[in-house]
């Protein structure tokens, strides 16, 4: 699981588990909106849909991020948008594989109450490789905790 993946996972839950008894405490909606720009990370895994899967790459992601967190009295909605930039190199053992650049977003919505939450979410990669070979992949994802809070979740890549 990428980074952005357990991010997302991380946040849906906490905000399905946590958000929504807040929101029971309070008579009214809250709204708070958080934007970031230009955060960079760099991790080291492999690509998807690459030429090589046991390859890892170095990948620096640089992004804008957004959130948008309603909470009401009966539960809670969400929203989280990150788009950006991705360069891909690989360490010298894989130095036969090309560098790649390109274009990511990621979208996550939420809907939670005290005693459930769902959060579909997407991830997209475009990537161009300095050989001219391209990687594009999309994955969806479908999170949702159950009233005895046991998380269900389905996924569905494509290369």
């Amino acid at each position: 699981m990428s980074f952005m993946r357990a991010f997302a996972l991380l946040f849906a839950v906490v905000t399905m588990l946590v958000g929504a008894p807040l929101a029971l405490a309070g008579n009214g909606a809250t709204t708070t909106t958080t934007v970031y720009h230009k955060i960079a990370e760099r991790e080291e895994t492999g690509l998807p849909c690459g030429r090589d899967a046991d390859a890892l790459y170095n990948i620096l992601i640089t992004y804008d991020y957004i959130t948008h967190t309603t909470t009401r009295p009966n539960g809670s909605v969400f929203t989280i948008t990150e788009t950006g930039t991705i360069v891909a190199w690989p360490p010298d053992e894989y130095s036969y594989l090309p560098t790649y650049t390109g274009h990511y977003s990621f979208s996550s919505q939420g809907i939670s109450t005290a005693q459930s939450g769902v959060s579909p979410y997407t991830y997209r990669i475009h990537l161009k490789g300095d050989d001219g070979s391209n990687i594009a992949f999309a994955s969806v994802e479908h999170l949702t905790i159950d009233p005895n809070g046991v998380i269900h979740e389905l996924s569905l890549d494509n290369c």
